[in-house]
């Protein structure tokens, strides 16, 4: 996952810590407000992770990716309708 790797410290880097320290329920509210930026940290936290998960269920890479990307769009797409009943993490 090239885009991953290249993503995966998002978080930390180039982006300011004030956004890197926020916690995913703040970042999930800045993005449901369409601060794109939030949801490039969240990505860099949880996009490897959905990654593994995906391509152990998938076994197949570029399926994985996909899998990847429409989740990180449903979360741009569905930030607003967000409870903070569970964690972003799962």
């Amino acid at each position: 996952m090239q885009v991953g790797c290249a993503l995966a410290n998002v978080g930390t880097c180039h982006l300011g810590n004030d956004v890197a320290e926020r916690s995913d329920d703040a970042l999930i509210a800045a993005v449901a407000r369409g601060d794109r930026l939030s949801l490039k940290v969240l990505y860099g936290r949880h996009g490897v992770r959905v990654y593994r998960f995906a391509l152990r269920v998938t076994r197949d890479e570029s399926l994985a990716e996909d899998v990847v990307s429409e989740v990180f769009l449903h979360a741009w797409r569905g930030a607003r309708k967000f409870k903070s009943k569970s964690k972003v993490s799962t």
